[in-house]
């Protein structure tokens, strides 16, 4: 009987392949296209862990210490890319890309524009930063009890020298030393049952985030990361050591369950859990 079973699915898939629909299907896979460039700033000095994303398709890449970013598996058709870093101005262009095409954009295309801050004489630090977290109602979130809430006040007892050191605090999430420290990055979301690699990217993640939940196939269960507000990778690919001194830290929320987290950070991968910091407002 299993035998029988098996005949009549490899039949019905012949059926299917070679009927009208079935063909039309396959005839309209077409290769998919890489863009590849390098993020900038206004001065032409490479820009590390800007994060480039094709929204819409939960395509996106991080630049490395080069500034060099790699979108692949992008299907034919014309795309809105939005180009995102702490500190700069977020940038947003169009681009359209053939089947199979393997597209260089000119240095300068990616060109990021310092965000000037902006000051309030009126209202002294502490003051301001209180009022900041409260606009962006961290306070609220916090009286909900859903997730696991720092503020600097809380987390500088602990004397932390890096970001990762705030996030040990974490119920949910686990901060582990990492065996490929200086190897080429792994990216499970190519192929998570076999071992593969974006190509030219060293990984310099010295210590790993992961939840403490599994996910799927995966071996390793990363959360994905927000600074104030803004997506900017996930545990995998972002080096959060890099992209934030924890100086910088005023606050972080953490959600380790896809159902406790509020809407703002809820977005694809957010199945093993969020961690947004805030920064501190001068």
């Amino acid at each position: 009987m299993p035998h029988l079973t098996r005949l009549a699915f490899l039949l019905a898939a012949c059926c299917w392949l070679f009927s009208e629909t079935g063909w039309a299907q396959v005839a309209d896979r077409k290769p998919t296209a890489t863009i590849i460039a390098i993020v900038t700033d206004t001065l032409d000095q490479p820009v590390p862990n800007a994060i480039v994303e094709v929204p819409g398709l939960g395509i996106s890449a991080t630049s490395d210490s080069t500034g060099r970013i790699v979108l692949t598996r992008l299907p034919p058709g014309k795309y809105r890319i939005t180009v995102r870093r702490l500190g700069y101005r977020p940038l947003e262009f169009i681009h359209e890309v053939g089947p199979g095409e393997r597209l260089e954009l000119s240095r300068g295309t990616l060109k990021l524009v310092p965000a000037p801050v902006v000051l309030d004489p009126a209202v002294v630090a502490g003051e301001r930063t209180v009022r900041y977290l409260e606009d962006v109602g961290f306070y609220e979130r916090r009286k909900a009890r859903f997730g696991d809430f720092l503020t600097r006040e809380e987390f500088d007892k602990y004397a932390p020298s890096v970001a990762t050191d705030v996030l040990r605090r974490l119920t949910g999430f686990v901060v582990r030393p990492n065996p490929n420290y200086g190897g080429p990055l792994y990216d499970p979301k190519i192929s998570p049952e076999v071992a593969s690699f974006v190509p030219d990217r060293v990984d310099t993640r010295e210590w790993i985030v992961e939840s403490r939940r599994k996910s799927g196939l995966r071996s390793s269960c990363p959360p994905i990361f927000f600074v104030d507000g803004v997506y900017v990778g996930d545990g995998m690919d972002a080096d959060i050591n890099s992209l934030l001194d924890v100086s910088q830290l005023e606050a972080v929320e953490a959600y380790s369950g896809a159902a406790k987290i509020p809407i703002m950070f809820n977005r694809t991968g957010s199945a093993c859990g969020v961690i947004a910091f805030w920064t501190k407002r001068y």
